[in-house]
């Protein structure tokens, strides 16, 4: 995860990375950490579905795909 964060510290607000943040975090069990990454994602990112997706999934406590 170092490389991933080295990412996120110089592109903060990019919604890919964001999102990837969250995968991450959420195959660490970190549902808080994933939560507030997707949240993240969907806030620089509208138009796509899929960070609001993944985040209904944690907030419902389901596994992700």
């Amino acid at each position: 995860m170092p490389y991933l964060e080295a990412l996120l510290a110089r592109q903060p607000d990019d919604p890919e990375l964001q999102l990837e943040l969250g995968r991450v975090r959420l195959l660490q069990n970190d549902r808080d950490g994933a939560r507030t990454a997707f949240k993240r994602s969907a806030e620089l990112d509208a138009a796509s579905p899929l960070p609001l997706t993944l985040l209904s999934e944690v907030d419902a406590g389901e596994p992700q795909r």
